[in-house]
């Protein structure tokens, strides 16, 4: 059964699908707030990848439709 898959919402932007950056730091990884002693965004905690859907763009996707890249290097 193939589960339905639906543009992520907590992604930077994209009309369709996400652009699986984070949409608060918009991919930089750096916090965005100015009077935060921490460096980096504690949302993707400084990967700059969206947490929600870990890069993909979509919400509810199934694990083979991950990005290779992200295979290797994205969140854990």
């Amino acid at each position: 059964m193939h589960s339905r898959k639906t543009r992520c919402p907590d992604c930077a932007s994209g009309a369709f699908r996400g652009n699986g950056n984070c949409a608060k730091c918009d991919g930089t990884g750096i916090n965005t707030n100015v009077s935060s002693i921490q460096p980096e965004c504690p949302y993707c905690k400084g990967s700059g990848i969206c947490g929600e859907c870990q890069g993909t763009g979509l919400i509810g996707s199934d694990p083979e439709d991950t990005p290779f890249i992200l295979t290797l290097f994205g969140p854990k």
